[in-house]
């Protein structure tokens, strides 16, 4: 048996306090990660803060209880409060520049030691994204918008199967390095990517990006058509075997994505397929040892939405991700999620 509670809080402020102020059209990152997901802005309303200055505090609190652990040496019965608190402070400067700075502080309290289940839940006070950023909305005249990004960012693409800003984990993944968006509004758009995956501390401020360990890419995104969104997209990813660890990946991801987005009284559906080739190095007997890498997956589903209270929508999904077959080969076809 296996239970969990879940119990999320929020920061509030008195409604009636509100000031009236002019937010900031968008939020800083609003081109790097998924823009459905909202800040809260009640402390720079109720501070009547300018349009240029965006200030917002997020908390959250969480209950968690697991009964019956299943993980090897895990306690029976194990409980713990996750906690994530956040701070960001953007600003936006003459000439299409921007600066954003985000705080965040994740712990956990209540756990018994290092038999409980925390891992990923810790990481004290570090900066989860700190940037600068140039936007031109009509870029040498056309009505293309540019915007280039420069420091320690979050990033969404697509589904957001492989690279994505985490929203249920206590802690948040941040990459070091740059980015590219050029687009037509909400029709279509290009990015690209170069960056160093951050490596997570529980100590204070010291999360950094590792230096054997790359991740590029890019995606295109077209959205003309209501009935045919799609996307097609490369990431590499290059790391390897050093200080003490055991795998090492050199890795190509080829992916489309092919989807009708959710509305009332519509038909909608997804469908993703992707590829992966290169190499993986494991250690065996003490041994790095070279494997070949081509492994697959893919996503599908079918869905209804209905014009009534609540809006319900019933979804048949799919998924699909490819393993090895012989562990003791020189072959691996195990799907690795990035």
């Amino acid at each position: 048996m296996r239970i969990a509670c879940l119990l999320l809080a929020g920061t509030c402020l008195p409604l009636a306090a509100w000031a009236e102020a002019a937010r900031p059209p968008e939020t800083a990152d609003a081109v790097l990660i998924r823009e459905d997901v909202a800040w809260p802005r009640i402390l720079h309303d109720q501070l009547g803060l300018p349009a240029w200055l965006d200030l917002a505090v997020e908390q959250r609190t969480r209950f968690e209880w697991l009964d019956e652990g299943f993980r090897p040496g895990e306690s029976n019965s194990q409980v713990q409060y996750p906690q994530r608190t956040r701070l960001r402070i953007g600003i936006d400067a003459p000439a299409g520049f921007r600066f954003l700075a985000e705080l965040q502080d994740s712990r956990t309290w209540g756990d018994d030691g290092p038999t409980d289940y925390t891992g990923g839940e810790i990481d004290k006070l570090s900066f989860a994204q700190l940037f600068a950023s140039w936007t031109q909305r009509e870029w040498l005249g056309t009505q293309l918008r540019l915007d280039l990004h420069a420091g320690r960012m979050s990033l969404d693409f697509g589904s957001r199967r492989l690279i994505a800003r985490n929203l249920f984990r206590n802690t948040t993944n941040a990459f070091d390095g740059v980015h590219v968006s050029l687009g037509e509004g909400a029709l279509w758009r290009m990015r690209a990517f170069w960056v160093l995956p951050v490596q997570l501390d529980p100590a204070y401020f010291q999360d950094e990006g590792e230096g054997q360990q790359r991740l590029w890419g890019a995606a295109f995104e077209d959205k003309r058509l209501a009935w045919l969104n799609y996307d097609v997209y490369y990431f590499g990813l290059h790391d390897r075997i050093v200080n003490g660890s055991t795998l090492g990946r050199s890795y190509e991801t080829f992916g489309a994505r092919a989807l009708r987005a959710p509305k009332l009284e519509q038909w909608d559906y997804e469908l993703e397929g992707m590829g992966q080739f290169g190499q993986r190095t494991i250690k065996r007997s003490g041994v790095p040892t070279h494997l070949d890498q081509k492994a697959f997956a893919g996503h599908a589903e079918l869905g209804y939405t209905w014009a009534v209270p609540w809006s319900p929508r019933l979804v048949g999904q799919f998924d699909y991700a490819s393993g090895t077959a012989n562990p003791t080969g020189n072959d691996s076809e195990t799907f690795d999620p990035l």
